[in-house]
């Protein structure tokens, strides 16, 4: 046996599964201990693989939190803004009321917006 990857075959029974253990241990126990050596440090080598891809994805996971946080608080400045620029145009609006000047209500644009951002 010089393999010692996992197979694709799916429908192993549990007697399968005992036969398969016993005769792995058997070959493995027929090989010199600097292959069994060299076999362990394969296997601990694809151990600490998959721990490093845990270890990165979860930077990633990490990374995107905070990119989210960041968008958040972003669009948290822009609502103020918003607010803002509403209680001016609305300000601007009453002047212009007062001193009879027609203007257009965007009131449709507004609700748009606002709906668009809840």
């Amino acid at each position: 046996m010089k393999f010692l990857g996992h197979s694709s075959y799916t429908e192993l029974g549990f007697e399968d599964v005992v036969e398969g253990r016993q005769k792995f241990q058997h070959c493995l126990n027929q090989l010199s201990d600097t292959v069994v050596c060299k076999a362990y440090q394969a296997k601990m080598a694809a151990k600490i693989c998959i721990l490093n891809h845990l270890s990165l994805t979860q930077s990633e996971i990490y990374a995107q939190e905070k990119q989210v946080d960041f968008l958040c608080a972003i669009q948290g400045e822009d609502n103020k803004e918003l607010s803002v620029t509403d209680e001016e145009l609305d300000y601007i609006k009453g002047v212009l009321t007062d001193h009879s000047i027609a203007i257009e209500d965007h009131m449709a644009f507004k609700h748009t917006v606002y709906f668009s951002l809840h």
